[in-house]
């Protein structure tokens, strides 16, 4: 029986995320909601980042082993060609997942048919210990309307997409981009009619990339 969740998480090369990688993959395998897959992509990691996967015997865990180091949009496609349940739920590796994040969007998602993404708010975490609750549109119309003007309209580590809707238009991560990539996906989502909701509630501890 397939799964209820694809996790989509890739894993780079660079070993300033060794401290964090331990708590972002045990986020996920503690969730409320058991019933997922865990695809691990490995983009050109260490050894020491390797180790610190292979560490970990649980049966959801499944390692994709990319060649060569290709970034997180290559991963994350690498991830998304081999995706088995009906809803993907995105992680960066250096994030924490609240306990029950899954479980409040997977229930969401089932009794709002007619949404595609399900995001939610989070906590900006700094180097120094500092905290920053971070609130983004509710509504599909308020999301659009940001997407039209702004890069982030929807924090892409905290979305739950319908895995049949990424399939029926083909869409990927643009990895021509060094940045902006989620918000080019996204936009490509509303263009093909993709309706957006995020939870206004903090289902994730997110990192900043620039200041780790």
């Amino acid at each position: 029986m397939d799964p209820k969740i694809s996790v989509i998480f890739p894993v780079g090369k660079s070993e300033e995320y060794l401290k964090y990688l331990r708590p972002a993959i045990e986020s996920i395998l503690g969730q409320s909601l058991t019933d997922f897959e865990f695809l691990i992509i490995e983009d050109g990691v260490s050894p020491q980042v390797e180790a610190i996967i292979d560490s970990y015997r649980d049966e959801r865990i499944k390692i994709i082993k990319l060649p060569m180091n290709m970034g997180a949009s290559a991963a994350r496609n690498a991830g998304l060609l081999m995706v088995r349940a009906p809803y993907i739920a995105m992680m960066d590796s250096d994030d924490v997942a609240m306990p029950n994040r899954f479980a409040r969007q997977y229930t969401w998602m089932e009794s709002h048919p007619e949404v595609t993404v399900c995001g939610s708010n989070f906590i900006k975490m700094f180097v120094d210990g500092q905290q920053m609750p971070m609130r983004y549109p509710e509504t599909d119309g308020a999301i659009k309307s940001r997407l039209l003007i702004v890069d982030s309209a929807i924090h892409n580590p905290t979305t739950m997409i319908r895995a049949e809707f990424v399939r029926k238009y083909h869409l990927q991560y643009d990895a021509n981009f060094p940045r902006d990539q989620d918000y080019r996906f996204f936009v490509e989502m509303m263009r093909n009619g993709g309706a957006f909701y995020c939870l206004q509630e903090e289902l994730l501890l997110y990192r900043p990339y620039v200041l780790i």
